[in-house]
């Protein structure tokens, strides 16, 4: 073997093996290395590296990869492209060269069709090089734009992410989180502390539990880098490789026909679990769920159904009576747009009493953000099946995919209620005088609900409007759902072309 080739492998060697002092810190800090996080997150054997050679601009300055690990692997037998900050190497800073290999493996993400993982762990930007690394990262953001409803994008949270670099996992499809480890901030804490004369701290505003739990920008929260690899790697089983293809149909082991007849006894429930209906109708009573700790008022996630992938979109009135607010319709508007941007049907599961009633919901634009809602549904061009599993009121009726914008079947459960408002509101307005002048205004109250009931809000009288496409019984939803989204399979819609529309954001 000749000494170049001896002393490129050396060098190769030298890089892959990295700084030992500098793993011992990253350990130390409960982080692991650039390399054991591709380990874990891609299967054995199957990354290749491209950049390694890749060094700082700046002279002095020995930078291997210059701080960043790129290329491409396999993920359960499925090709995926990575970017990984090493953040033994110079912190894991943001620099030209560092932003130009990002660059280049998201335009070959793009051009062969498949998924991109950022793992996101960085001090920031590299102050030395200054506008030159801002200039290329400003083509990193441009290209997750382009990337968008294009190729699946997502994040991970693996240490710092602040400043400019908050916007890459902000233009993601998905963003991952761990326990104790990610932080993520536009402004610092220190500067905020400055600012407001109190002290602020980075947990404060940048943890995982912040991302997770108030600000919505995380979408699954791990309690360590391990189990977050795992979700990931789950998370990529469920998506297609891009726009042009559907997801993996897989061989379903779970009875096509099986009966859920646990749903029957609780069709009745005041509060209705929606997570019970979930786990019941999905094969192996799997689900994927987004967002967990986030808009807990409403779910999504993902979920097969005979083998085939399913987006779903449920109320929940286990919290605040299932009621809508700005957070949840951000949240289940976003994950419309994935679903429809990535081939995947969406489920709906109704039990929409009404918005939340606030004084503050409505300064800060209740109306705009239930738009979102509206606006996403009726963009939508895949599958759409809804099942009022309970209450179906208002305009919360209509946006939870009804026929009117979109839905391709609505089915609707014998217990359900539709209506205009909650029967206990029609009344009181209906037979306002004559419950007043009644000698038991109670009893009469209670007789007027239970009649409007039976004759105003029963589904039947939607079905003969041909607003439900059937009444089904609880038991049977799995099997009827299963039939209606193969039938569905083929679904085709032309829209007109148009350059883009004006979603309210």
């Amino acid at each position: 073997m000749s000494k170049k080739v001896l002393d490129i492998n050396e060098l190769k060697s030298k890089y892959v093996d990295g700084n030992a002092t500098a793993i011992t810190k990253q350990h130390a800090l409960g982080k692991k290395t650039a390399r054991e996080r591709i380990a874990a997150l891609f299967d054995a054997g199957s990354f290749i590296e491209i950049g390694l050679f890749a060094n700082s601009r700046l002279e002095n300055v020995d930078a291997p990869c210059d701080g960043v690990i790129t290329g491409y692997g396999q993920i359960d037998g499925r090709l995926v492209f990575a970017v990984v900050d090493d953040y033994t190497v110079l912190g894991g800073s943001m620099a030209e060269i560092h932003a130009k290999k990002i660059v280049k493996c998201q335009e070959e993400a793009m051009k062969v069709g498949a998924p991109i993982i950022y793992a996101i762990d960085s001090d920031g930007v590299r102050l030395d090089e200054g506008i030159d690394a801002l200039s290329q990262y400003g083509k990193v953001l441009y290209n997750n734009t382009l990337a968008s409803g294009v190729i699946p994008q997502i994040s991970i949270i693996l240490g710092k992410c602040v400043g400019a670099l908050t916007y890459c996992p902000a233009l993601s499809d998905f963003v991952f989180v761990v326990d104790k480890v990610s932080k993520m901030f536009v402004t610092g804490p220190e500067v905020l502390s400055l600012v407001s004369e109190k002290n602020i701290s980075a947990d404060d505003i940048g943890s995982a539990l912040t991302h997770s739990t108030l600000s919505g920008v995380a979408h699954i929260h791990s309690a360590n880098e391990d189990e977050c690899m795992l979700s990931v790697r789950r998370l990529i089983s469920f998506l297609p490789q891009n726009n042009l293809e559907k997801p993996e149909i897989l061989e379903c082991n779970d009875d096509l026909n099986r009966l859920c007849d646990n749903l029957n006894g609780i069709a009745t429930d005041k509060d209705l679990d929606m997570k019970n209906v979930i786990l019941s109708i999905v094969d192996n009573n799997d689900f994927y769920e987004i967002q967990a700790e986030y808009a807990t008022n409403v779910i999504i996630g993902f979920a097969r159904l005979g083998g085939r992938v399913i987006g779903i979109v449920a109320n929940q009135a286990v919290n605040s009576n299932g009621s809508i607010n700005i957070n949840a319709s951000d949240k289940m508007a976003r994950f419309i747009g994935i679903c429809d941007s990535f081939n995947i049907p969406i489920l709906t599961l109704e039990d929409a009493a009404s918005f939340i009633q606030s004084e503050d919901e409505e300064k800060k634009g209740l109306i705009r953000h239930f738009a979102k809602v509206l606006y996403a549904y009726s963009e939508a061009t895949v599958p759409l099946i809804t099942v009022i599993v309970n209450r179906a009121y208002g305009s919360a009726y209509i946006g939870m995919c009804s026929k009117y914008i979109g839905a391709d079947y609505v089915y609707a459960w014998p217990t359900s209620k539709i209506g205009i408002m909650s029967p206990e509101s029609a009344v009181s307005i209906l037979y306002e005088k004559e419950i007043k002048s009644s000698s038991d205004p109670v009893k009469t109250s209670e007789e007027k609900i239970a009649e409007y009931l039976d004759t105003t809000m029963n589904p039947i009288k939607a079905a003969s409007r041909g607003y439900i496409d059937d009444i089904i019984e609880p038991s049977n939803m799995r099997k009827i759902l299963i039939s209606s989204f193969d039938v569905l399979s083929t679904k085709a819609i032309n829209k007109k072309n148009k350059k883009h529309g004006n979603m309210p954001v």
